[in-house]
């Protein structure tokens, strides 16, 4: 068999089928992150009702424990807390960057120009929870 006659065309389906197969890899992964991100969304949603429920139920009620369940289980959600007094409190970040508060107020920076941070009144106080995730 003489290949060197078509060796350019060979060359040029096999460039051809390396462009598709790249395409179409680059193509799932966009819709993966998709997926993920709007999985994250809902369970960024789901941690706010909880929170929400959990501060404006009355001392007399009977405490749910899905609230608390929702709030504690939610561990892939990196979020930082600040409340009135300026404390911050870090929830699903390394550990070298929770100690850190430079860093910890770099991501808050971060987090508070993509998102809008969810507002929590409690007791007359207000906190702020900033998240990377958009709550929808």
């Amino acid at each position: 068999m003489n290949f060197t006659a078509n060796r350019n065309v060979l060359r040029w389906v096999i460039i051809a089928f390396a462009m598709i197969i790249t395409a179409l890899i680059l193509w799932n992964t966009y819709e993966f992150f998709q997926q993920l991100k709007e999985s994250e969304q809902k369970n960024m949603k789901e941690y706010e009702i909880a929170i929400d429920d959990l501060v404006n139920q009355s001392l007399e009620a009977e405490m749910g424990n899905l609230g608390s369940t929702v709030t504690e289980n939610t561990t892939t959600i990196p979020m930082i807390e600040v409340n009135y007094k300026g404390d911050m409190k870090a929830r699903n970040l390394p550990e070298h960057i929770m100690n850190d508060t430079i860093k910890l107020r770099s991501l808050i920076a971060e987090y508070a120009s993509e998102n809008e941070p969810i507002r929590i009144n409690y007791d007359g106080a207000l906190f702020k929870l900033f998240t990377m995730v958009k709550v929808l």
